[in-house]
């Protein structure tokens, strides 16, 4: 009771506190320009402090030159290179992502069945080779020094124009898309029997956001009558479509043991409030989510079987198996804490140019080619097999691609860091923000015995994996509540107490 009070008594001490002052990089003008338009401004909201972690990004990545964006808009308005693509206008194409209006869909998937009446499933990649045919152009070393998109709490910067990237989407508003198509035959447990791989042309897509697709898979559709309204618009059964793409994802599943579980509880989500208040989520992966994860692993699986037995320079990514193995049907029954060690024993992942077993994805060969639009890796994997299409387009040899390979993890890291501090920064505004709040928490590890250290504890509501003490009247798996003792954004401290 004396510890309660004494908390109480700090918890008013500290929200006594003046808020600290806005202005510390109110009048450093390249800060402030990476704030979308639509986020609060210093000068206008005295809540909000500037993440003071963006300064660590290259200012001049931050935006597009004018010369880039002006390339950009000349290879939309210019006819992509005639080359010949596999046809499948007559495909019933579904897209899934967070929205069915999103303008950056980069992935879609259908299902065909051959003279021999065959089932093939077919994962279309947006190809924007087919607009950019040389590794050196522009537009393409931009990529490169960017890596990947970054989304930040607080902002986006993407790794190619916005307005290119539009362009180069698998959209329901297109006639013809053009992609870059990995299909296979798959057999009853999910394994690869045959498949093909080429540049080809979609019709247009038929767009299902996440929520719609867990009302179809639940059959509670029925119950939103703006859903009925637009798969009664399509010219196939979307129900019967979103229902056979899930028992491929349950094949797949049982086929790869799934050793990579998604174990979504230790992750969390951010988003900025007009207010300049800050919240955070558990992540929570959904059914359509874990579907266009496993349409991408399969997409990754073909690319890199094809690689390697064409002899194309390729990425591989390898890694060794888990520590501690679980398959997909018993990861139901696990505990919280068997979960985290599960993930925590994960091995580091390995990108080179040898063709090698992917152990904790339980793939023969693996490489991420599914996000071309988003990852400089994926448009490097897609150049390289198109290689083999476009005439007179040579692939880049090995020592070209482990230079590339090695230039991307060094930025790799960096962006890493970049956002592990970024996040960190808005977890202690989140904190400062709720200070008075009481947390229920599961303890996952302790120290040994005679140490000082805090207890490693998931914050259940949040995601969040962090530290708390003290430790030594705690027990691992114990189901905990935390307070917060000090907290300060600006100097990085924090201070978590198990009561």
């Amino acid at each position: 009771q004396e510890r309660e009070m004494g908390l109480a008594f700090l918890r008013i001490i500290r929200l006594s506190k003046p808020v600290p002052s806005t202005s510390l990089f109110a009048n450093n003008k390249r800060f402030l320009s990476i704030i979308k338009p639509n986020q609060p401004s210093l000068d206008h909201n005295p809540k909000i402090t500037l993440n003071p972690h963006l300064k660590e990004y290259p200012q001049d990545l931050v935006t597009f030159h004018a010369d880039l964006e002006t390339l950009a808009q000349t290879l939309i308005e210019k006819d992509p290179p005639s080359i010949n693509r596999y046809d499948y206008t007559d495909h019933n194409v579904v897209t899934l992502d967070l929205s069915h209006n999103q303008t950056e869909i980069d992935d879609a998937i259908s299902f065909t069945k051959d003279l021999n009446g065959e089932e093939w499933v077919h994962v279309h990649i947006a190809d924007p080779w087919a607009h950019i045919t040389e590794p050196t152009h522009p537009l393409i070393i931009s990529a490169a020094k960017r890596v990947e998109s970054l989304y930040l709490p607080e902002t986006q910067i993407p790794m190619l124009p916005k307005l290119f990237t539009k362009y180069c989407s698998l959209r329901s508003t297109n006639t013809k898309n053009l992609a870059l198509t990995f299909s296979a035959v798959l057999g009853p447990n999910g394994s690869v029997l045959r498949y093909k791989v080429g540049p080809s042309v979609i019709g247009p897509t038929f767009p299902l956001d996440f929520e719609e697709g867990e009302l179809l898979l639940a059959n509670r559709a029925k119950d939103h009558p703006t859903l009925v309204d637009r798969i009664s618009q399509a010219e196939f059964s979307v129900e019967e479509f979103i229902e056979k793409a899930d028992k491929i994802v349950r094949q797949r599943l049982i086929h790869r043991g799934s050793p990579e579980i998604l174990f979504n509880e230790f992750s969390s989500s951010f988003r900025l409030l007009p207010d300049g208040d800050v919240t955070i989520s558990k992540n929570i992966i959904t059914r359509p989510q874990e579907m266009v994860y496993e349409f991408c692993l399969l997409a990754g699986e073909i690319g890199a079987r094809f690689a390697r037995d064409n002899d194309i320079p390729f990425p591989y990514y390898r890694q060794a198996p888990p520590s501690m193995f679980f398959d997909w049907k018993s990861s139901s029954l696990l505990t919280v804490v068997e979960r985290w060690k599960r993930v925590s024993g994960t091995a580091p992942i390995i990108i080179g140019t040898l063709p090698a077993k992917n152990e904790a994805l339980g793939l023969e060969c693996y490489s991420k080619v599914s996000a071309p639009l988003r990852s400089y890796l994926s448009l490097l994997s897609q150049y390289q097999i198109l290689s083999k299409f476009y005439p007179h387009t040579p692939p880049l040899k090995d020592w070209e691609v482990e230079k590339s390979l090695q230039e991307v993890q060094i930025r790799k890291k960096g962006l890493k860091g970049l956002l592990h501090r970024s996040q960190r920064f808005w977890t202690l505004r989140y904190f400062e923000q709720e200070y008075s709040s009481v947390f229920p928490a599961v303890v996952l590890s302790i120290p040994k015995a005679g140490t000082k250290k805090e207890a490693r504890v998931l914050l259940a509501d949040l995601g969040l994996v962090t530290l708390a003490y003290p430790s030594n009247t705690s027990f691992v798996g114990e189901r905990v509540s935390i307070v917060v003792e000090t907290v300060d954004s600006l100097t990085n401290s924090l201070k978590l107490a198990i009561l």
